[in-house]
């Protein structure tokens, strides 16, 4: 192990000794605070966790992982990743079964190439999950297009046929809302429905 890497393990085992046992430490909350420990053999002996380290995937570009987010520091539940791993590996993240699989929100929307915000508006305005991930992503330089018993044209001009308020429809749109429901739901508030 060279003198840099050795430097970088001091500080990575120091920061979470800290994160675990000293309160005014910036996250101390999320660990200590929620009962997180290191185990004993690396406080003990620094070296142990240096030894562990080496032999077990540590890189410059990796960090360190705990395998389960509500588990303590220890070599069986600790691990080399790389920042997307831990990412998604997050007790805030919220996690989607969707033909078997479970996979990060993020992940999803990475493997379907929509922008997340989208995928989680979709979700947020009642769609299920396969159609937030299958409705297609209309990318026309910024203007949004619907199609409509076989016509397609801007939301703008969807608007101005049924006299809809433009950024009511927009608004409506971006949550992943249909030319259909869009018009259905505008319509029932001119009849005071």
């Amino acid at each position: 192990m060279n003198k840099e890497d050795k430097k970088r393990l001091i500080i990575i085992r120091h920061s979470m000794y800290c994160r675990c046992y000293y309160p005014t430490t910036n996250g101390y909350q999320r660990y200590g605070g929620r009962g997180i420990k290191m185990c004993d053999e690396w406080i003990k002996k620094p070296q142990s966790f240096y030894d562990w380290a080496i032999s077990n995937g540590y890189k410059k570009d990796l960090t360190l992982d705990r395998i389960d987010v509500n588990g303590n520091y220890e070599p069986s539940n600790c691990r080399w990743a790389t920042k997307e791993e831990q990412d998604n590996n997050r007790r805030t993240n919220r996690k989607i079964t969707y033909k078997g699989e479970t996979k990060t929100l993020s992940q999803w929307a990475r493997k379907y190439n929509i922008n997340t915000t989208t995928l989680s508006d979709r979700l947020k305005s009642g769609l299920c999950i396969e159609e937030a991930l299958n409705k297609p992503v209309i990318k026309n330089g910024g203007k949004i297009l619907y199609t409509l018993n076989g016509k397609t044209k801007l939301l703008s001009e969807w608007c101005k046929i049924y006299n809809i308020n433009y950024q009511t429809a927009w608004k409506k749109s971006k949550k992943g809302y249909s030319i259909e429901k869009i018009l259905k739901i505008e319509k029932l508030k001119v009849f005071g429905l």
